[in-house]
């Protein structure tokens, strides 16, 4: 085991509790042990991780495996995960919202008007278009 975060050795998060990462090292310690048939250094890596571990959970030593105080800052904006795309803008689904109702209204004075129908209903939906996008632009 590499030298780095004591809780990815023991396949903890960093705001492990102290009995948390207890149990964690006994699991890895039963079958990394010499005498289980493990290898001596990885279970002396495990020991110090494990040691370093209990010491970052207990607050003996500041841990500097917990997010930053920018990340949970970026976190509280949101509730996905901080690198998630940002949601639509809220003033184009309220333009779709007033569109799509004008649209049936233009449906349906377009067809009363019998023949006259297709310029009619090309020209609402020109006019409705021009004017959602100039409310979308704002």
């Amino acid at each position: 085991m590499a030298s780095g975060d004591p809780f990815a050795q023991l396949g903890l998060p960093a705001t492990a509790s102290p009995g948390q990462v207890k149990a964690a090292y006994r699991a890895a310690a039963r079958r990394l042990h010499p005498d289980a048939g493990g290898d001596e250094e990885s279970f002396r890596a495990l020991t110090r991780a494990a040691e370093r571990a209990q010491a970052y959970a207990s607050g003996a030593e500041p841990n500097p495996y917990l997010p930053t105080e920018d990340h949970t800052v970026l976190l509280a904006g949101y509730d996905r995960h901080a690198h998630s795309p940002l949601p639509p803008p809220r003033l184009l689904n309220r333009t779709l919202f007033w569109m799509l109702p004008v649209a049936g209204v233009v449906f349906m004075v377009a067809g009363a008007t019998g023949r006259y129908f297709l310029p009619l209903f090309i020209g609402g939906m020109a006019v409705l278009a021009t004017v959602g996008w100039l409310v979308r632009r704002r």
